[in-house]
């Protein structure tokens, strides 16, 4: 769906939803994945007219390390990636809040249910009790279960990748610690993998990748505060390992790092 075009009949505020709902893939490095508003009918109520044309133009960089046949998930990117003969997933996904982190590290998948049977952790029972909510202690598959319809249990102790019923969560910090996907991407995962399938969990806020004739950098909010490089050291080391810190045009590079908007940006310097 590259270069996707929609007709808005939202208001600017429902505009996020379907930013999640119209993920783009492409098999390139870099990726289209949202949407832009290419107009809007009224500044002042921020109401797109019916019939307004937005425009799917925006791009994350696909980890170094991600290989063929395994998940690669990086969390402060709050992306999902995998890749076999067949399939390509890029996925916005959901992760532990700053309170509830999601681990990092290698994990294969050890687990598969269909309409799962979520047992609630006592971790959590306790923390609705003190927020003055009654959960079940066991929530049988439906539209109240937040596993969504697939479950892949990892072999990280209490982490799993599942759906949700509540696909506005996506691309934010707000689980207690499991990865939870949109329902086409579960599903699509839940089929492409096995058990056995390998893993890896990883913390990469700030993204660089040469892409033909120009460098991308792209720089994610450091959700959980782990990183204490400046994040201009951070892209220097990224440019010299790539062998591209001469093309890059500083400028640029140090405005997307002060924007950090979890876009990958084209930073080329061009000659003139």
């Amino acid at each position: 769906m590259s270069g996707a075009t929609l007709l808005a009949a939202c208001s600017a505020g429902q505009l996020l939803k379907i930013t999640r709902r119209h993920a783009v893939v492409t098999a390139a490095a870099v990726f289209v994945a949202a949407i832009v508003v290419a107009s809007v009918a009224s500044a002042q109520t921020g109401v797109a007219a019916i019939g307004t044309r937005l425009t799917a133009n925006q791009q994350h960089i696909v980890p170094g390390n991600a290989v063929a046949g395994g998940i690669v998930i990086n969390l402060p990117q709050r992306m999902l990636f995998f890749r076999d003969a067949a399939l390509s997933i890029e996925a916005p996904i959901a992760v532990g809040r700053r309170t509830w982190q999601t681990p990092t590290g290698a994990f294969t998948i050890v687990e598969k249910r269909i309409d799962p049977v979520w047992h609630v952790p006592a971790s959590i029972m306790r923390e609705s009790e003190r927020l003055g909510h009654e959960l079940p202690p066991v929530v049988p598959p439906g539209t109240n279960n937040p596993l969504g319809k697939y479950w892949l249990g990892t072999s990280l102790t209490g982490i799993g990748i599942h759906g949700t019923n509540t696909p506005s969560s996506l691309s934010r910090a707000v689980t207690h610690g499991c990865i939870r996907a949109g329902a086409d991407d579960i599903r699509g995962l839940f089929e492409a993998v096995t058990i056995g399938t390998p893993g890896n969990l990883i913390y990469e806020p700030i993204l660089l990748a040469a892409v033909g004739g120009d460098v991308y950098l792209e720089v994610n909010v450091d959700v959980y505060r782990r990183v204490n490089t400046r994040p201009l050291d951070v892209v220097m080391e990224l440019a010299a390992q790539a062998g591209a810190t001469s093309r890059i045009d500083w400028d640029a590079a140090s405005a997307v790092i002060a924007a950090h908007e979890g876009l990958a940006r084209v930073i080329t310097r061009r000659t003139r």
